[in-house]
Formats: structure tokens, C-alpha cells, sequence
């Protein structure tokens, strides 16, 4: 899927390099959000394989045990995490006109922005490493003896 969200952004990514943002806000709105889906499914489907991959060798016996049915509402969860990160950037990507250049398609990031509470992506990222990162150095049941 991830795959296929890029490969319908490439021609505009290649057009927007060469010519500068020709297509317009609403595209524009809607192209930002499927690269910034795109990045932050990968980045979070890669973890959730790590996290697999390390309860496969430390915890070989108990995962042998376990079904794999909670895979698909994982991966569900990891695309709706991405759709909800990638919602600033819809709200507030528009075309913009720099002086003596092309169109860019950029984000308006005006005082009020951060007033409304909205984080940025920086801000984003971190708080889903350390959601992520935090299960792990506290988890919430006790650890398991093997």
C-alpha cells in the first residue's frame, strides 16, 4: 500500500521539481497528506516488525502460543495513526507564490497556528517514539520469566 501511495505522488513530485507547483491548493492538500502517510506508516510498520522479530527470539516459546490475528488490527491501527498524523499537514499545506520564483506547495504556518495547539511534525514524531519507546522500558504488566 505504502508502495503505491508513492508511486501515485511520483509524477507529481517529478512535476513540481521541474516546473515548480503548477496544480493548485487542493491538490496540494491532498498530495502532502498521502507523502506524510506514506513516511510515518513505514517508519511505524517498521518498528511493529522489530517489536515481532524481538518477541520471536527472546520470547520464542510464548509467541509459538499466541495467534496471529491482532497482525491486521495492528497494521489498521498503524494506518489510522498515520491518516491522524498527516491531518496538519492537510489543514494548513497550501500554494504559495515566493517573489521571482515558482509556486511551492508549503505549509502556512502562521502565529495563530501554534495558538490553535497544533504540533508540529518534530513534535509529532517524538511523542510517537517515546509512546513507543516508553511501552518498552515500562511495560504494562510485569516482565515475563522464562
Amino acid at each position: 500500500m505504502a508502495v503505491l501511495l508513492f508511486v501515485l505522488t511520483l509524477f507529481i513530485w517529478a512535476t513540481s521539481k521541474a516546473k515548480g507547483w503548477i496544480v493548485g491548493t487542493p491538490l496540494c492538500k491532498v498530495d502532502s497528506p498521502l507523502k506524510k502517510v506514506n513516511f510515518y506508516s513505514g517508519i511505524l510498520l517498521l518498528a511493529c516488525i522489530s517489536v515481532d522479530r524481538y518477541l520471536a527470539i527472546v520470547h520464542a516459546i510464548l509467541t509459538l502460543t499466541l495467534k496471529r490475528h491482532w497482525v491486521k488490527f495492528i497494521c489498521l491501527g498503524i494506518w489510522a495513526l498515520s491518516l491522524i498524523l498527516a491531518l496538519p499537514i492537510f489543514v494548513f499545506r497550501k500554494t504559495y507564490q515566493p517573489p521571482l520564483s515558482s509556486p511551492v506547495c508549503y505549509e502556512d504556518l502562521s502565529d495563530n497556528t501554534y495558538q490553535q495547539g497544533v504540533l508540529g511534525q518534530g513534535e509529532q514524531a517524538f511523542l510517537c517514539w517515546l509512546l513507543f519507546r516508553g511501552h518498552f522500558y515500562y511495560p504494562l504488566r510485569p516482565p515475563l520469566l522464562l
